[in-house]
């Protein structure tokens, strides 16, 4: 989190997330805001008292305009907030055979990035049934995984004592989700210590 000092001018809610966080800060080491890119006001306060931002992207043209725009809020509270750094921008929500669209975005956000950031190299891929479950039974992706593989496996034996199965999952395969995210954590985790070496010198 970014001194008070070094926010001038963050305004009102920037003013009170860093209140409100402040008294925490020491107790963590890394402290995550995610915010919904289209409400200016909880974009631009969470970027006032932070150090480095990552911009979660899709692979539409709208998705790719909204870069745009968060770039420029980005640069807008930079003047405020003078420590802070783009970590990076990972793209989500990709198909998993869409290799040439994926390779296209990755092209277009490198072009308007140039040495700026990276787009980090894990992309999290669209698995709708997977999301839905995970938010359905309030599970991490590390732990759906599992549970498909033990309901998948209740499933059989259900169908073979002739009863109806009645597992409740929409997926059938949630693996690899979980690698994904936890590859991105490490691209992150590696950027953010990059910037924070930076700093430091």
């Amino acid at each position: 989190m970014v001194s008070r000092s070094s926010r001038s001018g963050a305004g009102d809610f920037g003013d009170m997330l860093y209140a409100v966080l402040a008294p925490l800060a020491d107790e963590y080491d890394l402290i995550l805001i995610d915010t919904p890119p289209g409400e200016r006001i909880l974009v631009e306060g969470a970027f006032a008292i932070s150090s480095a931002v990552v911009i979660p992207t899709r692979s539409d043209d709208a998705s790719i305009d909204g870069v745009e725009r968060i770039a420029r809020r980005f640069m807008a509270v930079r003047d405020r907030n003078p420590s802070l750094q783009l970590a990076g921008i990972v793209l989500f929500g990709v198909g998993p055979r869409s290799m040439r669209l994926e390779r296209s975005v990755r092209d277009t956000l490198e072009e308007m990035l140039g040495t700026v950031a990276p787009v980090f190299a894990t992309r999290i891929r669209n698995l709708e049934s997977a999301s839905a479950d995970a938010r359905k039974k309030g599970l991490l992706f590390h732990e759906l995984e599992g549970a498909v593989t033990d309901a998948q496996k209740n499933r059989l034996k259900a169908l073979r004592a002739g009863e109806k199965p009645t597992d409740g999952f929409f997926s059938r395969n949630a693996g690899g989700l979980a690698e994904e995210y936890e590859q991105l954590t490490g691209e992150i985790l590696a950027r953010l210590n990059e910037i924070e070496s930076g700093n430091e010198a």
